[in-house]
């Protein structure tokens, strides 16, 4: 897969926000509001096989080790 976009490199203050922006601009309008000040980090990584195109979003918030992915094609 390749990465489509990652917030890394990005300042830790600024993470989420762009995370939140990118999505409400080029995917779908959604609510999405960060809980609390562990620094957050996401890529959005994507393939195409044969006709299909596939997208995988990971999520992770570092300090808390909560993760979540979700992939669709």
């Amino acid at each position: 897969m390749q990465t489509l976009f990652s917030t890394e490199g990005v300042l830790e203050k600024d993470r989420f926000l762009l995370w939140r922006d990118v999505c409400e601009d080029r995917l779908v309008p959604m609510a999405q509001t960060c809980l609390n000040d562990e620094p957050f980090h996401a890529t959005i990584e994507g393939a195409s096989i044969g006709g299909l195109v596939f997208t995988k979003f990971a999520l992770r918030k570092t300090a808390g080790g909560h993760d979540a992915a979700h992939a669709s094609p």
